[in-house]
Parts: C-alpha cells; structure tokens; sequence
C-alpha cells in the first residue's frame, strides 16, 4: 500500500521536481494549490493521509480573512490549525521560503510538525526528510 501524502502549495510548477521525486520513491501524492480546495479535502468524510506538506505564504482564500493572514503571508498558519482540527495526528511538514525564527520555533513545539525552508532542501533531501 503506498503512502499518501497531501501537498499543499500554491506554486505547482515550482513544486513539481518536489512531487515527481516523491511519486518516484513511492508516495502516493495529492497536490492542492488553494485553502478551499484543502478545507473541501479535509471536510470530506473518510479523506486521510498519512503526511501533509504545508505552505505557509500562499492566498488566503474564501476561508480566512486576508487581514487575519497578514495579506496571505501567513495563509498557512490559519490553514495548520485548521488541519489539526480535523486531522489531529496526521504528521505535518511545514515546507516554505519563510524564515521568521518565531514561526520555525511555533512549529518545532506542535506534535508530530517539523519545519524546513525551501531553500535547504533539493527534491530527494524533502524525501529522505519524509
């Protein structure tokens, strides 16, 4: 059974080196570039998987106010707790070009969260990571 992972990201053609790696070391990999596609997701009765991939500086969308995401700096903030909400244990990893300290420090104290920058890994480095 392969492992699934949904990857949420509103720059799919940069994201695509990163997914292709993953499908090629076996992940089953479901792309979103949108909040309402994610909220639909995750408001479906039986949709799991077993890892979410999170951006953090993405629109905001018709879920969260522009204003309570900093202009849709902080989209993924908004979006994670949502998640938590309805998948409380599924393992996160927060995948973005953001690099405030205080948010790499918010993440790391979350359970089952890790936090990477974008810059620092190549595709196969976001797989060993995985």
């Amino acid at each position: 059974m392969k492992r699934s992972i949904l990857f949420i990201d509103d720059e799919a053609r940069r994201m695509k080196p990163y997914i292709e790696e993953l499908g090629a070391s076996g992940f089953e990999v479901t792309f979103y570039r949108s909040t309402d596609e994610v909220i639909t997701w995750l408001k479906t009765p039986g949709t799991s998987a077993n890892l979410i991939v999170l951006d953090i500086s993405m629109p905001s969308g018709d879920p969260f106010e522009l204003e309570d995401t900093d202009g849709g700096a902080r989209t993924g903030l908004a979006l994670f707790d949502t998640i938590r909400k309805y998948q409380p244990d599924t393992p996160v990893v927060v995948f973005t070009n953001v690099s405030d300290p205080r948010l790499k420090a918010r993440f790391e104290k979350e359970r089952h969260c890790s936090y990477y920058r974008k810059v620092s890994l190549e595709p196969y480095q976001l797989v060993e990571v995985i």
